[in-house]
This record gives C-alpha cells, structure tokens and sequence, in this order.
C-alpha cells in the first residue's frame, strides 16, 4: 500500500506547502522580534547644571586604581593590535620558578607604588583598588589546610613570597591616609583549585552553595593574612580568555550568570566580610550575559538580583552612565535610588576616545553627574576613578600614568574628579583653571586659553567620534542595547559590518547631509583647539615640557576627525543609494570614497607605529570599502547569472522541442515543481545540467559574498557537494535506482531559492541583501518564508523521489534522516574541530556581518550567548539522525544492496 494514494499526491503536496509557509511566517514574527531595531530618544543629562547652594560633605570613599604601578613601557610589545585586556602588570615581578619574585624588578615597582601613592593623596583621594586575590591565598582554612595547594607546591611557595612583598605596598598606602581594596574577577580559578573543585563538586557550578564556601575561606584567609587591606572587589561581567595571560596560571571564567549564583554568592562571601569588619565591593557592570545582563542599567533587574540581599559591609559600584565609557549616555538611572551603599565608576583614561590621546575634558559631564546622583540618593558614599583602567592597554598609545607617555590630559580629568569627589559644587571653570595654574604658571592669558581649550574639547570628541544622529537614540537590536558610537567598534577599529552600518544609515536616515557637515565641523573644532594651545603655552611660565606632545596631539585629532568625516560621508551617502538609488548618489559616495582613502592612506602612513599617537585601525573598514566597491560587479554578475538561470528554466518549458542535450531542463522545473510525479522526479538529464545547477548555486553563494569570502565559499561548496553525494547514493540504493533527472529535481529547490537572492542583487549589488535583511521587516518575513519553503519542500521531494525509487516508506524517511544527519555532523564536527568562536570570527571577518570587535571584547558567543557547545550538539544531533536514518534505510532480513552509484 502505498503511504500517499497517487490522486491525493498533490492535495498532500500543497498541505505541506501551506505549512512551509506558516511556519516561515512564524519564524520571521520571531525573527523580526530578535533583529528589528527599535529606538526612542535618550534622557541625555546636560554638560553642565546649576550647583545646589549649600556645599556638600566630602565622600566617605575616594579611590583609585592603581595607575600604571607595575606595567613596563616595552615599546616592542605595543600597538600590534593587541586587544588582549590583561594588562601583563607585574609581568618582570613574578618568576615562574623560585625566588618567584624578582627582587630588582619590584624594588622598580615599590618605588613606583609609593610615587603614585604620594600623589593621589595629595589630591585628595583617600584609596586604592588593585588586583589581587588568588595570588595571596593558600586555602590553609579548607579541609586540612593543603587540600588545594600542597606543601612544598610551587603555587603555595609563590603565594607566600607575594604576601611577604605586597604587604610592603599596602604598609606604605596605610601610612599615606589610603585604605587598600584587592579585586578580582569571579570566577577565579588556578589549574589545582579547579581540579580540587571538580573533584568535590563535579564541575565549576556558581548555583552550587559548596562552591561559594570553597571562596568563602579564601576570603577569610586573605583577611586574617592582610590586616591592611579594607576589602574585596568582584566583577561577574567580564572574564574569560581575552581577560587571561598566556602561560600565567591565574585565570577566570566567566560563570556567574543567574540571580541565584550571585545571591548566594554575595550571602556566603558577605559572612566573611562581616565578621572581620571589612567590606565587600560588587560590581553590577553585567555587560548583557546571562539572567543579569541588564543588571548594571535596568533597575527592575537591579532590584530582582539584590534587592534581597543587603548588609553594612556591602557597597556596590557602578558606573556612572547607561552603559560603558562612552559619551551620548544618559545616566545611570540604577544610581539614582537604592537602599545599597554604592560608589559611582569614573573613568579619566577615555578608552573609547583615543585614550585621552588628546584633550577630552570630561569635568562638567562628571560633575553633572555627580551632582544629580547626590541630589537623588543618599546612600551615594564615594567614586572610583580609573586613571589607567579600561580596555586593552596595549592596542592604544603608549601612555603609563603618570610615569610614561603624554598623560597630561588624563591628569585634567583626575585632578577633576579629585576635587569634585570632596566637593561637587565647585565650577568647572574654576576647577579647569586651577589644573592649568598648577601645570602652566598664572598668566591670565594662559589660563584663559586653558580653560576654553578644555571646557571645548569634549563638545568636539562628542561630533568627532560618534554620529549624533545615531548616538542620540536608545537603540535596541539583537536582542542587545548597541553602544552610541558603534561605527567604531570598539576603541580604534573603524567599522564595516552590515548590520552596523544598515542600522546606523536606518536611524540617521533623515539627517543625512546634516551628519556629513558634523563630522567636518569636528575636524575644524581640533584646529581651533590647537590654536588655543599654541597661545596658552607662549604665555606659560612653565610646563613647556608638554608643548611638543600637546600641539602634536592636536594635529593627531585634526588628522584623524578629518580621515572620520570623509568615511562618515561616504557611508552614509552609499547606504543613501543602496536604498534609493540615483546617479547623483553614486556619484556622491564615489567621490566621498576617494576622498577617504587618500586621507586614510596618509593617516596610517603618518601614524603607523607612533606609539603616543597611533593610527587608528581602519582594516575592517576597507574590508567594507571592497565589498561597497564592487556593488556594481556583483550587480552585473547577479544579472548575468539572474538572466542564464531564469533562460534555462523559461527553455524547460518546451523542453520536448530542444536538442536531446538539452532536454533535462524540463526536469529542472517539473521535478522542483511536481515532485511527487514520477515522470518528473525521473526524467532525463546529464552530468552537464548538474553541473550548471550546481554552478548557478555556488555562483549565487560566490556573488552575494562580493567574491570576497573563500572561507565562506569552501564551506559552502562542501556542504553542498555532501548533500549532493548523500542524495544521489540514497535515490540509487532502491529496486529501481533513479536516474540523474532525480537529483536534478532534488537540487531545484535549492536552484529557485538561489535565482530568488539573485533577483535582490542584481538591483544595486550585493549589500543591498543585508542592508534590506537588517532594516525592513516585511524582507526578513518574505525571506524567512522562502527559506523555510526551501528546506521543507527540499526534505517532501527527497522522500517522494525515495518512495518513487522503490524504497518503502519507513526506508525514505530513514534516508531523509541519513542525508540532513550528515550534513549536521559535517558541519557541527567542522566548527567543534576549529572551535565555534574562531570559527564565527572567521567567517564574520569575511561577511562582515557583525562588527569585528565582537570577537576581540567577549567574543562573538559571549555576546550574543551563544552555547560554546553548539558545534557538538550539532554534531550529536547529525550523528543521532545518521544512526537512526541509517537504521530505517536497512532492509530487515535481506542483505543491504550496495546503491547502483557504487557498483
């Protein structure tokens, strides 16, 4: 009996077209959920407000980093485009072999310890927060005190040599009037403390209470060994291999993801702190993974994960904006109430700014912020303020505050928050003033040009670096809150990425030419500034030291805004066309581009290795200039392809008419069509009609990548000749092997689905796909509804050619089975073998699909939490429906028949 009777074939068929279809719409209603942008203006706080008229008291806590105490100024190892973030700090110190510490080399350090000691209590800070928590703890209060680390271990012996120096460092910060603080990133772990850890507990679980009672008696241990130190600091948001140092031993991961791991975590690590009168420091800077992504700016969330816990020696630290370091950021509304003692983050090393390169003056935005917060929250006790910390320290200048480097701007922004953490009320312009009277003598003109140079360099950096247009508006995409500058992401690689510039061009669509003139009007704002420098410094009576570094620093941010606005210019302009088209917007982007690369040929030529002022990266941005380049090659080429293709399909149609060579093309469109018809799933066709099949798909892959993408195009025609051999083995092996004309119908899907993306191509290039996939709705629905019609009509003709060979039933599906488990574990064991993010990286270098900073932050799974573990699941998944396909295909009680491919 067969399983379909032949007159409901076709009622059948379009059943399970119907399907298709409403699942794609669901798909695409999902797909438009995740990926739509949605925007609404941001409550951005003004650059300056009013003081309130009674002084406020000094904050409690006034901390610090530590500087660039313990970091060598190696020329040989910067600005190679380095994003590690572990900043190698005391790198010369620790041996791997006994003494363990290099006596001459933290002599170096402890002389440097003390100078930045020296300095920042007299300007007022009263603390500093350095790293520092495995490295001083042995485990002596687990079990019987060598459980982890025994007698005699190299990890012990250090640990010990460690503690005997750093108490040295933290002795001297006690006498200057500063308290110590230790941070670390959780979880943190050493090779013998994870394997102590996996044997007692299985593995690494932060919802394991075990777990937190295993930190809890290092706490306590480092507490007890360090009288002088006044707590610890824990970050969950960031951890990982970007945050680790090759070959160091200390490491962390980044595991604490749920509400629960980091209640129980608080509570277990809480008792510890209390009962030695120290104090715990939290960081909510949660960076969107997991449960409590949105921790750090969304105060439901804030509320749902702490809100039960709270304790006197709790203090939570937060930064002071809606996200990270970046400008076009209202404030941070988690601070504005709250009954947790919390210290507000401040950063004076503008890391996604050049790195203070240049004049960023940020006192009256701190100051404003400052001022709204104590306004609004009593529980507000103090500031961190991070003279050095903050994003990969090697990829940016060769700058050490304050030992090396041109780090007389970052000293603007600390003496700021120096004075506004004792007072908030204060001016400005008083506080700008006092920093240049201090630096450069008290002429009146000096000053004078100071204070406008500084109170004018950040309106500019915000017209520089971002594209207000964009900047201004709180974006979601991705299921993520993209930061405001985003074109350069992050800190000096300038962007491509489609889905970046798609949606920059989406939002900013309306102010177009208004955006270009912005980003010229900040390369002129530099020169005005460079102007006031030149004046301050004729009439200094002293600080001439700075003249050289500061006129070229301005020339620096001349040259770069300048290279900027010709690249915003041209990208807003190309996108302009890819929407609307037109000869004049061709033209404009054309000439745009021109420009762009004359003055960043010149840019990198003038900067490259200048390891004060780097040229900025611009790889993944002329990787984007190809791709934009050759619009109208791929243009022409999806025509051309476009034209045979749809020739070929038109000629089936009267395929009986043709030379016998060219009669197959009937079969190209009746057996895609009519696959449950047997005179059309067999019908006559040569190797030559496979082969242009074959051709049409790869082309489509190779022109929708702009014939830029090889790693993409391997992969591509891989999988594809593995379905290909697959589906031709598996309509070959029953009573009545299939001819050619069957695969040729089994790959007309794929062939229509490829004529279709070809016909968004030929328009105006291949960037037109993405660019319509990532900003209209009604697209991404469409295509999700052609994808979905592909593969399910792909799968029914599989098993109607399967059944239609003579195979049983349960055998078709079985081979269905075996094909798709194939190309699962061909893939998934592809990706598990390379490793999944160095796989997306790869491939994302090439498509520019994402920004290519993605992968040198968190990575691009960490971002989007995707499972590290995917490629295996795949692979599992494929292997699974292979073994069961397979199953289902062999014949009970007869001998398998070898298909007539292989005989």
């Amino acid at each position: 009996m067969t399983w379909i009777r032949n007159r409901k074939k076709p009622l059948f068929a379009l059943a399970v077209a119907l399907v298709a279809i409403f699942l794609g719409l669901w798909l695409g209603g999902e797909l438009n959920a995740f990926l739509g942008i949605r925007f609404q203006p941001k409550a951005l706080p003004p650059l300056e407000r009013p003081a309130p008229a009674q002084r406020l008291a000094p904050l409690e806590w006034r901390l610090t980093d530590v500087g660039s105490v313990g970091i060598a100024a190696d020329p040989s190892r910067w600005g190679r485009g380095d994003y590690t973030h572990h900043e190698r700090r005391y790198e010369r110190v620790l041996m791997a072999e006994p003494p363990y510490v290099d006596a001459a080399a933290f002599a170096q350090v402890e002389k440097e310890f003390q100078a930045f000691a020296d300095r920042m209590a007299s300007l007022g800070f009263n603390g500093i927060i350095m790293n520092g928590f495995l490295e001083f703890v042995n485990f002596d209060r687990l079990d019987d005190g060598l459980s982890v680390y025994p007698e005699g271990s190299a990890h012990r012996q250090r640990h010990l040599e460690l503690q005997r120096h750093f108490r040295r460092l933290f002795t001297y910060a006690e006498s200057r009037g500063l308290r110590i603080v230790l941070k670390t990133d959780m979880v943190a772990l050493t090779t013998p403390l994870e394997r102590y850890l996996q044997a007692r507990l299985g593995r690494v679980d932060a919802e394991d209470p075990r777990l937190w009672k295993v930190y809890g008696a290092a706490l306590e241990e480092l507490f007890k060994t360090f009288p002088e130190v006044d707590g610890l600091m824990i970050r969950i948001g960031e951890a990982g291999s970007v945050y680790n140092q090759q070959g160091w031993d200390y490491r962390s991961e980044l595991q604490v993801r749920t509400d629960e791991a980091v209640r129980l975590m608080l509570r277990t690590l809480l008792s510890v702190a209390e009962a030695h009168d120290r104090y715990l420091f939290f960081r909510t800077w949660s960076v969107g993974v997991g449960e409590v992504g949105d921790m750090h700016t969304r105060p439901p969330t804030y509320e749902r994960v702490l809100g039960e816990v709270d304790s006197p020696r709790l203090i939570l630290s937060t930064k002071y904006c809606q996200g990270d370091f970046d400008s076009w950021l209202p404030l941070n509304s988690t601070l504005l109430s709250g009954r947790h003692q919390r210290i507000i983050e401040f950063q004076a090393r503008r890391e996604f700014e050049s790195f203070n390169a240049y004049p960023n003056y940020m006192g009256p935005l701190y100051r404003t912020a400052l001022l709204t917060f104590r306004e609004h929250n009593p529980n507000i006790q103090g500031v961190w303020v991070w003279t050095q910390d903050g994003g990969p320290l090697r990829s940016g200048p060769l700058m050490l505050y304050p030992f090396h480097g041109h780090w007389l701007f970052v000293d603007a922004n600390v003496h700021a928050l120096a004075r506004l953490s004792q007072d908030p009320t204060r001016e400005s312009r008083d506080i700008a003033r006092e920093w240049a009277r201090e630096q450069f003598g008290d002429a009146p003109a000096t000053l004078d040009a100071w204070e406008e140079l500084l109170l004018a360099s950040h309106p500019a950096v915000m017209r520089g670096l971002y594209i207000n247009a964009f900047a201004r508006w709180e974006v979601r995409a991705l299921g993520l809150e993209p930061p405001p500058m985003l074109w350069i992401f992050k800190w000096d690689i300038v962007g491509g990425s489609s889905s970046v510039m798609s949606n920059i061009y989406a939002v900013s669509r309306e102010h177009v030419d208004a955006t270009v003139r912005e980003g010229f009007a900040a390369a002129e704002a530099a020169g005005r500034l460079r102007e006031l420098a030149a004046k301050a410094f004729a009439h200094a009576t002293r600080g001439r030291e700075w003249e050289a570094g500061t006129m070229a620093s301005l020339d620096y941010m001349e040259d770069l805004y300048g290279t900027l606005a010709w690249y915003r210019s041209y990208l807003l302009q190309y996108y302009r066309w890819l929407e609307q088209g037109g000869d004049t917007e061709r033209a404009g982007w054309q000439e745009a581009l021109a420009r762009f690369e004359v003055k960043e040929t010149a840019h990198v030529a003038r900067y490259r290795g200048n390891l004060d002022f780097p040229a900025y990266n611009f790889r993944e941005a002329e990787a984007g200039l190809v791709l934009a380049k050759r619009s109208a090659l791929t243009a022409w080429a999806a025509r051309l392809v476009l034209l045979v293709g749809l020739a070929a399909l038109l000629l089936g149609l009267r395929a009986s008419r043709l030379p016998a060579p060219l009669q197959g093309l009937g079969t190209l469109w009746q057996g895609g069509l009519l696959p449950w018809k047997p005179e059309a799933s067999g019908g006559t066709a040569s190797p030559f009609l496979v082969g242009f099949i074959l051709l049409v798909i790869l082309g489509c892959a190779a022109i929708t990548s702009s014939m830029a993408a090889p790693l993409f195009l391997l992969a591509t025609a891989l999988l594809l000749a593995s379905y290909v051999t697959w589906t031709w083995v598996l309509l070959t092996s029953g009573p009545r092997p299939a001819r050619l004309g069957s695969l040729v119908g089994a790959l007309a899907p794929l062939y229509a689905w490829s004529l279709l993306v070809l016909a968004v191509v030929a328009v105006r290039g291949a960037l037109l796909l993405p660019f319509l996939f990532w900003t209209h709705e009604l697209f991404r629905l469409v295509f999700a509804c052609a994808t979905t019609l592909l593969v399910v009509w792909t799968c029914y003709g599989l098993v109607t050619r399967a059944l239609a060979s003579g195979l049983r039933g349960s055998r078709a599906f079985g081979g269905l089975l075996l094909v798709l488990g194939l190309q699962f574990l061909l893939a998934g064991g592809a990706a598990g073998l390379a490793g999944l993010e160095r796989t997306l990286t790869a491939l994302n270098d090439e498509l520019l699909v994402l920004p290519g900073g993605l992968s040198r932050i968190l990575g691009i799974t960490t971002h989007l939490d995707i499972p590290l573990g995917l490629p295996v699941a795949m692979a599992v998944v494929g292997a699974a429906f292979a073994l069961v396909g397979g199953a289902l295909a062999i014949r009970a009680g007869r001998p398998w028949r070898a298909p007539s491919a292989l005989r």
